[in-house]
Formats: C-alpha cells, structure tokens, sequence
C-alpha cells in the first residue's frame, strides 16, 4: 500500500535529484526534441532516459532512511547497533564481517521490497506527474529571471538581448558562482549525489 509519507519521501528525492541530473540526460536528445524540451514539452525520449535512470537508481540505491531503518532490522543485538552507527563511514570495512553481510543482506532485501513496490504501485506514472511539475516551475522561473534582467523572451522558449543568444541557467549559475563561489556550488552537487550512492559504494 502506497502511503503519503511513501509519496512524500520519493518525491523530495526526485526533486532532489532531478536538478542536477537533468541537463545530462537533455544533453543525448536530437535537436529536435531539445526545442521540445524548451518550448516546455516532454518528449517521450527523455521521459524514456528519465524513467530508465530513475529506476536504475531505485533498483540499486536506498534511500538514508531506508538504509538506518534495515540496519535497525539486520542487527537486532544493540551492542552490534551501535557499533555500526557509530562507526565513520571510512572505517565501516574495518567492521566484522558478519555486521557488515547482515546489513548488506538486509539492504538488498529492501531494495527488492522498493523496486517492486515502485513498478506495482505506478511508479512510472508518477514520473511523468512529477516531470511535468519540474518543468512547469522552471519554465516559469525562467521567465521571472528573464523579466527581471530585461531581457526579451523569445516565443520557442529561451532568451535574448538583441541578436545574442541568453543562456539562462548558466548565466545565474555564474551569477552564484560569483556571490558564493564555485565550491559552494560544487558542495551543493556533490551532497546531493552523495545521497543517491549504490549500497555497494556506500558499505
């Protein structure tokens, strides 16, 4: 059974992960689908590259609360519990190896239990929803950020100043960059990638 806190927690992942990863997987669609894109469509190949990726991540990656939550249930002993969670994360291979396999069992068990519930419960679907959702809000961030800076909004999507072509999203990325600098930036990117780590990686 799919609960609101189940739909709540997967799509403040999604939307977590999506800004990061999206200009990626834009970068393979043929041109014309990337006009598609910026005219605020979906075209059914970065649906298809979204959903693919997306479930490549639900099929091997556990969410944090997932991960504390089997780890809860592989180590029942509080004794084992709480040399595990007080472990760094650098040291965790240094752990005994029946701590370490009853955890990694554990967490392949409920990447399974995921995995399944995602295809079951309409998952796919949701993807769409939650696509559509994106791109409505960054469309229309865009073209306050295009209002503001006084640059002219071209009718097929983007931005312009005269004849020259607006980069919009790399314009305010340097505009960050400029105020808070690039490691800030960097940090951001890598944290929330850090997040998304296969289980293999992260033990």
């Amino acid at each position: 059974m799919v609960t609101n806190e189940y739909l709540r927690a997967e799509a403040v992942r999604f939307f977590e992960w999506y800004p990061f990863n999206l200009s990626r997987l834009a970068e393979t669609l043929t041109p014309e689908d990337k006009q598609e894109f910026e005219r605020g469509n979906l075209p059914s190949t970065l649906i298809s590259a979204v959903e693919a990726t997306w479930m490549g991540i639900v099929k091997t990656s556990l969410p944090w609360p997932d991960h504390f939550a089997a780890v809860r249930k592989a180590l029942p002993s509080q004794q084992d519990y709480d040399t595990y969670v007080n472990c760094t994360m650098g040291q965790l291979q240094k752990l005994p190896k029946r701590i370490l396999h009853a955890v990694a069992r554990e967490d392949r068990r409920k990447l399974k239990e995921n995995y399944a519930a995602f295809i079951r419960n309409g998952g796919a679907q949701r993807l769409k929803t939650y696509l559509s959702i994106s791109q409505s809000q960054s469309l229309a961030l865009n073209k306050l950020i295009i209002d503001a800076w006084g640059f002219r909004r071209k009718p097929g999507g983007g931005a312009s100043m005269g004849a020259t072509e607006i980069d919009v999203e790399r314009m305010m990325l340097s505009a960050l960059g400029r105020k808070f600098g690039d490691v800030f930036i960097s940090s951001s990117q890598s944290q929330l990638g850090f997040m998304n780590q296969p289980v293999h990686e992260v033990l």
